[in-house]
């Protein structure tokens, strides 16, 4: 079994040294990695060897463009035409770009893994409660009640919580709980109570005016985010959180993403 870790954020350190398998490396060079693990250039990677390659977790950009540690890699469209055809590709995130770029390849995405998710959620919430230990939250507004915000509401009930979203069954039946996202002036009046805004929904259903009214915002969400790049780089009280494992605990994360791959080779976790 032979493994190539192309680029990556904190958290492949510990994915690979989690790891015993023949591995090769692209973008850790001042890193200290077990013996198992070489380091090599971009340059000298013949793709054609490996059973397995392992890509960051938001992948490779419309622009291909592969983020490492301390530098982005630029690839071709034909970068990987030479893999094995059984070659096993590990993500996060897949875009149309790594749609075309791997077409006919196996794609496995780590959080489409229940194991990962469900540790990954564990690190994230532990990440959340980190963030706002010390912020008074007497009232909280979370947006979105998905995976994520189910949970956070559940975690937060000992406090006066209030939920963004755009079922309006729920929003009318529970209306003491429950509001529309879509109506702004309902989303700028909780806002103004609030002591703490959370937003779990990755599209950008904040605006300006909504941040104004807001003591604080942390967004954990995805990409593209709560809010727009432009908007929240503009306001001090907004704080994006995003891909929490890999900034809050990147050796637990990187262990719950090697035991996944451990368990597809059929090795002990």
């Amino acid at each position: 079994m032979k493994i190539l870790v192309l680029g990556g954020d904190e958290r492949y350190i510990s994915l690979m040294n989690n790891l015993q398998e023949d591995i090769d490396c692209v973008g850790y060079e001042q890193i200290h990695l077990n013996s198992n693990i070489k380091k090599v250039s971009f340059l000298d990677v013949d793709f054609s060897l490996y059973d397995k390659i392992i890509l960051p977790i938001l992948g490779i950009t419309s622009d291909l463009e592969i983020q490492t540690l301390n530098k982005v890699i630029k690839i071709d469209r034909h970068t990987f035409d030479i893999c094995k055809k059984d070659c096993v590709f590990y993500i996060g995130v897949v875009n149309e770009t790594m749609k075309e770029l791997l077409k006919g390849k196996k794609i496995v995405r780590f959080l489409a893994d229940e194991k990962v998710q469900m540790a990954n959620d564990v690190l994230t919430l532990q990440g959340v409660l980190k963030d706002i230990e010390t912020k008074k939250k007497d009232n909280i507004v979370i947006l979105g009640y998905g995976n994520l915000g189910s949970k956070l509401a559940a975690l937060l009930s000992s406090y006066h919580v209030k939920i963004g979203v755009k079922d309006e069954d729920l929003a009318h039946v529970f209306s003491d709980t429950f509001f529309l996202t879509r109506f702004k002036d309902q989303m700028k009046a909780h806002f103004k109570e609030s002591d703490i805004v959370i937003n779990t929904v990755p599209s950008n259903i904040m605006d300006k005016e909504t941040l104004d009214e807001a003591t604080y915002v942390l967004d954990i969400a995805s990409f593209p985010y709560g809010v727009s790049k432009e908007v929240g780089e503009k306001h001090e009280n907004y704080k994006l959180y995003s891909s929490i494992p890999s900034k809050y605990a990147p050796s637990e994360a990187g262990k719950i993403l090697a035991k996944k791959i451990k368990r597809d080779i059929g090795g002990n976790v």
